[in-house]
């Protein structure tokens, strides 16, 4: 039954850096996430491209994030995680959360900034 768990990391001394790297790196995830959907669907968007973008960034977006996050790109299967996997997970519990959603603004934002006319 162990394998239907992601590991958890337990704490080190680089802890601080790899905080300071899941931060950036799941905020720069959803953002790139949010410009190529948005990009691909808008109405330049060559009809029929959409699937395979998102797919790919997708796809990219967990080979980056294995290392680093175990690839949580849920923020619900994050918490489902972090439940089971003690203190030192839930600690960060925080980060899964609010990264999306700013990295989600800062995407919001650089697209309409690359769709202007």
């Amino acid at each position: 039954m162990g394998w239907a768990f992601p590991r958890v990391r337990s704490p080190s001394c680089h802890e601080e850096r790899r905080r300071r790297d899941e931060d950036g790196g799941l905020a720069g995830q959803r953002g790139w996430l949010l410009i190529v959907i948005v990009g691909v669907t808008s109405k330049k968007a060559q009809p029929g491209f959409a699937p395979i973008a998102i797919g790919l960034t997708l796809i990219f977006i967990h080979l980056a994030a294995i290392p680093v996050t175990n690839a949580s790109v849920n923020p619900a299967r994050s918490t489902a995680t972090a439940i089971f996997g003690g203190p030192v997970a839930l600690a960060s519990l925080w980060l899964f959360w609010v990264a999306p959603i700013v990295g989600g603004v800062i995407g919001g934002y650089i697209s309409l900034w690359l769709q202007e006319e």
